[in-house]
């Protein structure tokens, strides 16, 4: 279970500066962690060593930090816009740092006998490695950008492509499985507004997502979505807000 942000990654800002307390050392407003941790097992499947990790990156909803004495307040609406703009970008900082957590996990396991994390020609062809979640954001932004590693980590059929013509980032990249959905939908994994949005996703190393080998992949709900906006506190009366990626790989 790895929580500490990256070596070379410095703490972010993740709630003002009136929660720093001014005499001690520690800054308060800040952190060095995931909020919930990047959790990685071992499991054996059809004779092979897979490796899985999870993950639940910040959610895009604000929740903003009260505390009797120092600023009141509803949990889940600003006190001001100012106080909205500033906590919308911890938010982004606090994703930004874990997304940066998850690759740097990844690249631990993806590395070659010999390298040092991150560095050489990766094992990513014959290690079968799976990381999958919720990581609030969609497949073009920023956050899920950095997790699936070098340039030209993107399923694609095109002749041409980083997808079907190897090269040496394919020790590293971690396809994101979205672009082997049905086209005939649905294309979502959570309604927020009105609108879906797909923030659920699975990402899978070389070995087992090439031209030769596509896995088959769906998504799955067991009864329909509610739309969520932007206070959780009544919870929906459907068991889950999300729906499910599913994917089924072969070797």
């Amino acid at each position: 279970d790895t929580r500490s942000f990256p070596d070379g990654v410095l703490p972010v800002q993740a709630r003002d500066l009136a929660f720093d307390d001014p005499d001690t050392i520690e800054n308060e407003a800040q952190t060095a962690v995931a909020g919930r941790g990047v959790l990685s097992a071992t499991v054996r499947s059809g004779g092979e060593r897979v490796t899985v990790m999870t993950c639940h990156l910040k959610s895009k909803l604000l929740r903003y930090d009260r505390r009797p004495g120092v600023v009141g307040g509803r949990t889940f609406a600003p006190n001001d816009q100012g106080e909205r703009l500033r906590y919308a970008g911890y938010a982004l900082y606090r994703r930004t740092a874990e997304a940066m957590t998850c690759r740097a996990t990844l690249d631990s396991v993806l590395t070659a006998d010999g390298d040092q994390p991150g560095a050489g020609r990766g094992s990513g062809r014959a290690t079968p490695v799976i990381l999958l979640g919720d990581l609030n954001d969609e497949p073009l932004a920023a956050t899920t950008q950095i997790i699936q590693g070098p340039t030209g980590s993107e399923i694609d059929f095109r002749p041409g492509s980083g997808f079907r013509i190897g090269d040496q980032g394919d020790g590293y990249r971690m396809w994101n499985l979205y672009r082997l959905l049905p086209p005939e939908g649905p294309g979502y994994t959570r309604i927020y507004r009105g609108r879906g949005e797909l923030i659920d996703h699975i990402f899978a190393s070389h070995r087992l997502v090439n031209p030769g080998n596509v896995p088959a992949v769906e998504i799955v709900a067991a009864t329909p979505l509610p739309s969520i906006d932007d206070d959780p506190s009544p919870r929906p009366p459907a068991p889950t807000d999300h729906a499910a990626v599913v994917a089924t790989f072969s070797t």
